[in-house]
């Protein structure tokens, strides 16, 4: 396939095979077009490294275009993303994209519609939203995700940023970025994406770069957890699900009762809550739950506490992660520091004289002595001597000298 062919799909009914659906598809030439002709650009959204996002106005109507840079995609990247946003368009809660693409800039573009809130990381602030809002953003994102495992594919990329927003008070979500979907059972190779480095499970967290693994449904259970939590506390629950992360650690060992103590970004949770948690949040993936437990839950209570007592929760975790992180190498360096100081202190000494002298000194200053024990480094010589009447000076001076030989015999 050329860079100017692209597979566009036929909007139609679910057949009973989905995975025939993306097949079948006619085909589009791609034509570079000027897009100040046939836009009027408002602003830029957002831009990476990868696209960019742009707001544009076509016959009064407000459109988004998404523009992917064609040096880190291929023409079948975007004909896969575009494909599958088109064909699943039509559930309410997953963003409308139009059968128009085309080339501009360099770049590969098709138009989605807009929403005027943004994503929902623009929302979530410190403490968290309220819980009300929260169940109503889970209810739709479960049915977005479910009706996406329903054709065997998986997301993959279920963090807040792919949340756009079109009522400020989430009664309306809708569920973008279709550039990292895949087929269930498919391989796929581990790369380095530190924007959802947080929100991947640890079967993932584990791999090595260029590590290949199966794309599987739980991928997105388990994303979908860590949203619910980062909605609720205001923050992720950890830096990244490995046992390198003591917060991560410390939520295994409570889930297997290896502590009773709970972590801190749970104890503002309610127990039926923590129950859905840990069935998503399962470390095993073939133990996870599907996607359709968060119904189970929704008339329950998720959180307890207030809004600012979470907000002092969250500060008081952000800190202590970030001291633990650093904990080791500080250590390191304090010991570091000890020893060299320690070993300055020592030749300090050396050179200005020996310990025999140094101990001469010490007992000549002496008048008078009730126990005295010198035990010798090498542990070829001991002397204890105790008594209770006074010494004079000329005692004191027969000891010393004795003393003295003794460690002349011994060699120090």
């Amino acid at each position: 396939m050329g860079r100017g062919l692209l597979e566009v799909p036929i909007l139609r009914e679910r057949s009973k095979s989905p995975s025939l659906s993306f097949k079948e598809m006619q085909t589009m030439s791609l034509q570079e077009i000027n897009l100040e002709e046939e836009f009027d650009v408002i602003k830029t959204l957002s831009e990476g490294s990868f696209s960019k996002v742009l707001l544009v106005r076509k016959n009064r109507e407000r459109l988004v275009l998404k523009a992917i840079h064609c040096e880190v995609t291929t023409a079948e990247e975007f004909s896969r993303e575009l494909n599958y946003n088109y064909y699943l368009s039509p559930h309410p809660n997953i963003v409308t994209s139009f059968n128009v693409a085309f080339l501009w800039d360099n770049c590969f573009v098709y138009v989605q519609e807009y929403a005027p809130y943004g994503d929902l990381s623009r929302l979530v602030r410190k403490g968290g939203l309220p819980e009300a809002q929260v169940k109503s953003m889970a209810q739709q994102l479960m049915s977005a995700i479910d009706f996406i495992h329903s054709f065997n594919l998986v997301h993959r990329a279920i963090i807040l940023e792919n949340i756009l927003v079109y009522r400020k008070d989430l009664s309306l979500i809708k569920l973008c970025d279709f550039g990292n979907m895949r087929q269930m059972g498919t391989l796929q190779t581990k790369k380095p994406c530190p924007s959802r480095a947080s929100y991947e499970p640890p079967e993932i967290c584990s791999l090595l770069p260029q590590e290949r693994y199966n794309c599987e449904s739980s991928m997105d259970v388990w994303q979908t957890g860590i949203v619910l939590i980062t909605c609720l506390f205001g923050g992720t629950p950890w830096n990244c699900a490995d046992i390198t992360d003591p917060c991560f650690t410390q939520y295994v060992d409570w889930l297997k009762r290896k502590t009773l103590k709970m972590p801190e970004q749970f104890q503002f949770f309610t127990p039926r809550f923590d129950r859905l948690l840990k069935r998503m949040l399962e470390p095993k993936a073939h133990k996870r739950s599907k996607i359709t437990e968060i119904s189970k839950y929704l008339n329950d209570d998720w959180v307890q506490g207030s809004h600012a007592a979470r907000r002092i929760s969250l500060e008081r975790h952000e800190s202590n992660t970030t001291s633990k992180s650093g904990h080791r190498q500080k250590y390191y360096n304090s010991k570091k520091r000890s020893t060299k100081s320690l070993l300055a202190v020592e030749a300090e000494i050396d050179s200005e004289e020996s310990v025999s002298e140094r101990v001469g000194k010490w007992m000549d200053s002496a008048h008078g002595i009730a126990c005295t024990d010198v035990v010798n480094r090498r542990g070829s010589c001991v002397q204890k001597t105790s008594s209770h009447e006074s010494i004079n000076a000329s005692n004191i001076r027969a000891r010393n000298n004795e003393f003295m030989s003794k460690l002349t015999e011994v060699g120090c």
